[in-house]
């Protein structure tokens, strides 16, 4: 009778577990969908809105993104110097007051209202680069780097990705790079030490 309880009690705590396990990997499948879907959104306010323009004319400081709501430079950062780390790893992405909460300049609605934050991003604008070979890009125009971050049912369950997005020749925009960056909470802490 102490065996079969034993065993019982063994295979309730493996349910148990692997119940955990698996809201914990839906959870972060939600937060990646969120960034997914901010990096479209942004991908979209690039491409679509006539903010690049203002920010390209801007005399912002470089580094210096914290524009907040309702600053039409919200989220537009020009690059860290060399010798510095980027802006994404020095700035709280998911703060208003930084990065631009989902469909704020292109309108659209989030198509999960589960997450426990709307996911948000921020756009770097950096200099001008070529491309790898046989991949058309417009001379002199500049790459943007877009880093956004999306939020589980806790805001603790957080995915960060990142998109390299240029205009192509031919007018169209093309994503030319894509990263899923896991250790930013690391990276964070330690240029805060």
């Amino acid at each position: 009778m102490l065996v079969i309880l034993l065993l019982g009690t063994s295979g309730a705590q493996i349910a148990l577990q692997e119940e955990k396990a698996s809201r914990h990997e839906r959870d972060r499948l939600l937060a990646f969908l969120a960034a997914e879907s901010a990096l479209k959104d942004a991908e979209h306010d690039i491409s679509s809105t006539t903010r690049v323009a203002l920010f390209e004319k801007s005399e912002h400081a470089a580094g210096q993104c914290e524009a907040g709501l309702g600053n039409p430079l919200l989220g537009l950062c020009q690059p860290s110097a060399p010798d510095m780390f980027p802006v994404w790893q020095k700035i709280d992405l998911g703060a208003e007051r930084t990065s631009v909460p989902f469909g704020y300049f292109t309108g659209r609605t989030s198509a999960s209202k589960a997450s426990a934050l709307p996911p948000s991003y921020l756009v770097e604008i950096l200099p001008a680069t070529p491309l790898p070979e046989g991949r058309p890009s417009t001379p002199g125009k500049a790459t943007y780097r877009i880093t956004a971050i999306g939020f589980g049912t806790s805001e603790g369950t957080q995915a960060v990705l990142q998109s390299y997005l240029r205009k192509a020749e031919d007018g169209r925009w093309e994503r030319v790079g894509w990263r899923e960056i896991q250790n930013w909470e690391e990276m964070r802490e330690a240029l805060e030490k």
